[in-house]
């Protein structure tokens, strides 16, 4: 019996494996995840029904041995008892995988979501992005010396300041104004900020979903994501953003 009985708790171990592992494929494959494939599963399943029949014929095995002990007629009982209620327990693990339409379908329909979750987040993203620069603000400060030929009140001079004005509005450079000093105009080129900016922000998110799908080895995931971060990156290039 003592055989026997090794056998059958040898038996139940693999069972219990078995049984984690292919409840986890099951899970996997209905929520359209691309870690296990249908056939991995179906195979697990063949490998679990095999063990819990192999756990039956031990506890058969056992409960039919000849003994004229009592206390070991109670142990063999005890053993078919509780073999029984361990299958009823676990049979409804073995529950059939959906056919392969049905988890092709499952996995477009969480590509699908996945697009679209992406999507709608970049979209946010650029809604609330600055892209105008700011406006340029500047005052001619014009010093009234009549007694002086170049002085800013010329109109060269004014002019001239004028043309730099243009220039650095062109480049997206604000001009913050200030006091004036003797003898002209002083003031202080004003870069926009871009720290926190929402592209950069969502590009840390993305980089954030990739890492995860990567390490989850959702495979219809990273493609999508790794394309959605190289359009946020070239938005980035465009605008000129400092993404260091």
């Amino acid at each position: 019996m003592e055989e026997n009985y090794k056998k059958l708790s040898d038996a139940r171990t693999k069972c219990d494996g078995l049984i984690s592992l292919y409840s986890k494929i099951s899970l996997s494959l209905r929520a359209g995840e691309a870690g296990y494939t249908l056939d991995e599963g179906n195979v697990k399943r063949v490998e679990l029904i095999k063990q819990f029949k192999i756990v039956d014929t031990f506890s058969e095995r056992i409960a039919g041995i000849k003994t004229t002990s009592p206390t070991q007629l109670k142990v063999q009982t005890y053993i078919k008892q509780a073999t029984r209620s361990y299958l009823q327990e676990n049979l409804p693990s073995t529950t059939p995988l959906p056919e392969l339409k049905e988890v092709k379908e499952i996995q477009d329909k969480r590509q699908e979501e996945s697009r679209i979750a992406i999507r709608i987040q970049k979209q946010e993203a650029l809604r609330t992005q600055v892209v105008t620069p700011p406006k340029v603000q500047a005052s001619v400060v014009l010093e009234q010396q009549p007694s002086n030929p170049d002085s800013w009140s010329t109109k060269g001079k004014t002019t001239e300041m004028s043309r730099d004005i243009a220039r650095d509005n062109a480049r997206g450079v604000g001009i913050a104004t200030s006091e004036p000093a003797r003898g002209g105009w002083t003031g202080e080129a004003v870069a926009p900020q871009e720290r926190g900016h929402p592209l950069i922000e969502q590009k840390e998110i993305l980089r954030g979903y990739l890492r995860q799908a990567i390490r989850d080895n959702r495979t219809d995931e990273v493609e999508t994501l790794k394309s959605s971060l190289h359009e946020i990156i070239d938005a980035i290039n465009s605008l000129g953003l400092d993404d260091s």
